[in-house]
């Protein structure tokens, strides 16, 4: 595929070596959310390397319906958790998606390309799309468009422009990350920060706040040029984009040295696999290697710091927080990262309860809590109905918990959940760790 077009050309062959280690013990399907939802088979991880294996050994032809079959799979990975035969189902979900490329119609992969080429790599048009979108809401351009559209909401055009609106969270004011922060320990590393695309626009202040957090630990906080990472690109089968992003910030990054830490989980998961966007022998297969060691997600960092700076003024706290942790597809799943993120709740809230001389932050273990919500990067664009359905079983554990805070460690979760606490009414708020983490250490409550 060449810079100008999006993929038209036939993609290789699924790795049969891939296909062949699952040995279809149905371990999968609980884990899988579309399974869940839908009950069936061919919506399954085994299912959809069934229709794989079908395809490879000349049994059926890649249709349109295989390719819905394959394209309905969130990506969230919970079926490799699950596995005991250690299925690499990223990689088999990486290459089914290149192929389902090429079967996607152009006027719906076009557009998506040119947005995943132009829009997300480009920091000024991010930006100016982030203002117009703050002056829409700030207008109340968009609850009068809510309002005149209502009569004809059950219009397919019109639904899903009202559904978009829904995802939408209160855009913050914008404020570019200076490119160097002191930070208090001098004789710890230097950090360099990935502040991602979409996460800057839509959750800048939760950048600032994980700047500050990381200054606490670090001689000093870098925010170097950089680009999106690619993740977008490759799970809609652009694997050529994928890769010249992935070269862009290799390149970037390449004069540095030290960890570059990441507040978005679906990066950090993407620029960790960089390595397999190239082959072995390819002289950036080894600089995606040393890349990819340096990269470390938020609270896999922060874990393995000691903060004792801490907020006194928890009287602040008008009453008690619940709260329940989301954990993100592509920390737990994909990174693997489990145990981080609770630690450092748990340590938050030993020691805000410890000065408030009583309980004002309490732990609740939310069922399924590495149940995928739904968002999976664009999935809840694509596949409205299914992105439904997935979201409300999430929702109906969040409302039996009764927690009054969610946090979690990854944009698109936090535009799901507050799209599906916002359509029930809920009053729950959803945080980012690192503005949950900011109360205590940075003296914001």
């Amino acid at each position: 595929m060449d810079d100008k077009s999006p993929s038209t050309i036939q993609q290789p062959l699924i790795d049969q070596n891939l296909l062949n280690a699952c040995i279809h013990c149905g371990l999968c399907l609980p884990a899988c959310p579309t399974y869940l939802a839908t009950g069936r088979e061919l919506e399954s991880p085994r299912g959809r390397i069934y229709l794989l294996n079908l395809w490879q050994q000349g049994k059926e032809p890649f249709s349109d319906r295989m390719a819905e079959h394959l394209d309905s799979c969130l990506g969230c990975f919970g079926c490799q958790t699950a596995c005991p035969s250690g299925v690499n189902y990223e990689a088999i979900f990486n290459q089914a998606k290149a192929q389902v490329n090429t079967v996607t119609p152009f006027w719906l992969k076009f557009p998506r390309y040119l947005a995943f080429k132009w829009l997300l790599p480009n920091d000024a048009l991010l930006k100016l799309a982030g203002n117009f979108l703050r002056f829409w809401q700030q207008s109340r351009a968009d609850k009068a468009l809510n309002l005149a559209l209502a009569p004809f909401a059950k219009v397919w055009a019109i639904k899903e422009i009202l559904r978009w609106q829904s995802l939408m969270p209160a855009i913050p004011t914008h404020k570019d990350l200076p490119s160097s922060n002191i930070g208090t320990n001098e004789k710890a590393e230097a950090v360099y920060l990935f502040k991602g695309c979409i996460m800057d626009i839509f959750y800048n202040q939760v950048n600032r706040e994980s700047i500050g957090l990381l200054a606490l630990s670090a001689s000093s906080v870098l925010v170097p040029k950089q680009t999106c990472c690619g993740a977008l690109a490759l799970h809609s089968g652009e694997r050529q984009l994928a890769r010249r992003l992935a070269q862009d910030n290799i390149d970037k990054f390449a004069h540095s040295s030290g960890s570059i830490v990441v507040t978005a989980s679906g990066c950090a998961a993407m620029l960790k696999s960089y390595p397999e966007l190239f082959d072995k022998d390819d002289e950036w297969h080894d600089k995606a290697k040393v890349f990819s060691s340096r990269i470390q997600d938020l609270p896999e960092f922060l874990a393995k710091r000691d903060f004792s700076i801490l907020n006194k003024n928890v009287n602040n706290l008008t009453k008690p927080i619940s709260i329940g942790y989301h954990a993100a597809c592509h920390l737990s799943h994909a990174q693997g990262i489990r145990l981080a993120p609770k630690s450092l709740l748990e340590n938050f809230a030993q020691a805000i309860n410890a000065i408030a001389g009583k309980q004002v932050i309490k732990l609740i273990p939310l069922m399924e809590e590495e149940h995928c919500c739904g968002s999976a990067g664009i999935y809840n664009l694509g596949h409205p109905v299914l992105s439904e359905k997935i979201l409300n079983r999430k929702m109906e554990m969040i409302k039996n918990s009764g927690v009054s805070t969610i946090v979690t460690t990854n944009p698109g979760c936090m535009l799901q959940l507050e799209a599906g606490i916002k359509q029930q009414g809920l009053d729950i708020q959803v945080l980012h760790l690192a503005t949950m983490l900011s109360k205590a250490y940075l003296n914001s409550f």
